[in-house]
């Protein structure tokens, strides 16, 4: 029996208070469509991840597995048991599978895992203990252009593309105009080119204009000529001429510094 609440203020309320946690609680049965009809289910939640999975069919094609449908059992024990004894709060999935084999097919039906349960409280009992889901924000999919400036001076442009479900793929500029991609925005990432990305979509080869491919040509002429050391003049001698001097004049002056000792 649920206790009186006593209100001391001095204003008396004018609304009751809304159920706070109702969305989440809503929002779960949804998910599980727990008790709607295995034939009548909508095309959400857990029904909508089963089917988009499925079927599943093997490299030669003479083996199709099939979705039909899936069941929930409901936990064996209660929330106090659970807390007590330290274990799981969950329900389990059952699916119902259909195996295809040259035109010969059969039913089967296996556990597929365990989810947790919601409680009416809007909480999850984990291993005993009781959790509860915080929301958050979520950045919407989508591309997202940004500038930023370098150390040196030079503006840096860069684009995050930004999926509704996989991995975040950051392409920006360095200092020396080479474009690079991120993945998965980790601290210690590892960056590549886009260019090996793009061979990863399928294109084997890059084609270039003629236009570009002269000023290509050029620059490297250019990196050659300036970074190859400098040649003398066949006229001109490294060596001076002083060094062919003959050879007596060393010692005699060598002699007359000692002698002066």
């Amino acid at each position: 029996m649920q206790k009186a609440r006593n209100n001391f203020g001095k204003l008396s309320e004018v609304i009751p208070p809304p159920n706070l946690i109702e969305n989440q609680i809503f929002s779960f049965n949804e998910f599980l469509q727990l008790e709607t009809p295995t034939t009548t289910r909508d095309n959400v939640g857990l029904e909508a991840v089963f089917r988009e999975s499925f079927p599943v069919e093997s490299n030669n094609g003479n083996f199709r597995l099939e979705y039909l449908e899936y069941g929930l059992v409901l936990p064996k024990s209660t929330e106090l048991e659970a807390i007590r004894e330290g274990t799981t709060f969950a329900i389990s999935v059952m699916l119902k599978l259909r195996l295809r084999e040259k035109g010969a097919f059969k039913d089967e039906e296996i556990m597929m895992g365990e989810v947790p349960m919601i409680t009416d409280r809007g909480s999850f009992i984990v291993n005993g203990a009781e959790r509860v889901v915080v929301s958050q924000l979520h950045r919407s999919p989508g591309i997202c252009f940004e500038v930023s400036q370098h150390t040196s001076g030079k503006t840096l442009h860069a684009f995050r593309i930004i999926p509704d479900r996989g991995t975040w793929i950051e392409v920006q500029f360095d200092q020396n105009d080479l474009l690079w991609v991120y993945l998965d925005r980790r601290r210690r990432r590892r960056k590549f080119l886009v260019t090996t990305l793009l061979r990863a979509f399928g294109y084997k080869t890059i084609r270039t204009s003629s236009a570009s491919s002269t000023l290509a040509a050029k620059s490297r002429r250019r990196t050659r000529s300036t970074s190859s050391p400098k040649s003398f003049p066949t006229s001109f001698s490294p060596i001076p001429s002083w060094t062919s001097t003959p050879a007596r004049l060393w010692p005699s002056s060598t002699t007359n510094f000692r002698a002066k000792r």
